[in-house]
């Protein structure tokens, strides 16, 4: 699974390509915020113990994906402003940031 999905282009592609990790987190926050959601005082309720479980998933996924998004920046980004350094080339910046959790 990635973060986002780059392949969908028209109103039709959600249904060949797949909502990627973003997608799939603002898809569960409308569900128990929306309208009819817990935060909302709709008919649901609390969240269910599936949507608890999904949260759960979710952050899994996010876990691993933010280790390799660190990993780029901690070791990837470095490197290639160094050799861009060699070429006498600008080097990316990255601004200092946590990643959330």
């Amino acid at each position: 699974m990635q973060l986002t999905q780059v392949k969908s282009r028209s109103g039709q592609d959600p249904i060949r390509f797949a909502g990627q990790l973003d997608n799939q987190w603002a898809e569960l926050y409308g569900n128990l915020t929306g309208t009819n959601g817990y935060i909302n005082g709709g008919v649901d309720g609390r969240p269910t113990k599936g949507a608890a479980e999904r949260v759960a998933e979710l952050s899994a996924r996010w876990k691993v994906l933010r280790t390799g998004w660190q990993e780029i920046l901690d070791k990837d980004i470095p490197a290639l402003n160094a050799a861009a350094a060699q070429l006498k080339l600008g080097a990316i910046a990255v601004p200092a940031r946590t990643i959330i959790p």
